[in-house]
């Protein structure tokens, strides 16, 4: 069954991904959130999980205060 589903991206892949919407739309605040989660999901794809996108990028704007 594993073989049918796509690979998932790991932390590291998904927080690189944030990071780069992050940059590119200059999000700096956790109102930026959402916007940024959107983007990284549309990046990610099937790739990840929302849950997770949504959590790093809290963490990232949390700690660009």
């Amino acid at each position: 069954m594993q073989e049918y589903l796509p690979r998932q991206l790991s932390e590291r892949e998904i927080c690189e991904i944030v990071d780069r919407v992050i940059a590119r739309i200059g999000a700096q605040s956790v109102q930026d959130v959402p916007r940024v989660a959107r983007l990284a999901k549309a990046a990610a794809g099937l790739g990840a999980r929302g849950r997770v996108i949504l959590r790093i990028a809290r963490e990232r704007l949390n700690n660009s205060l």
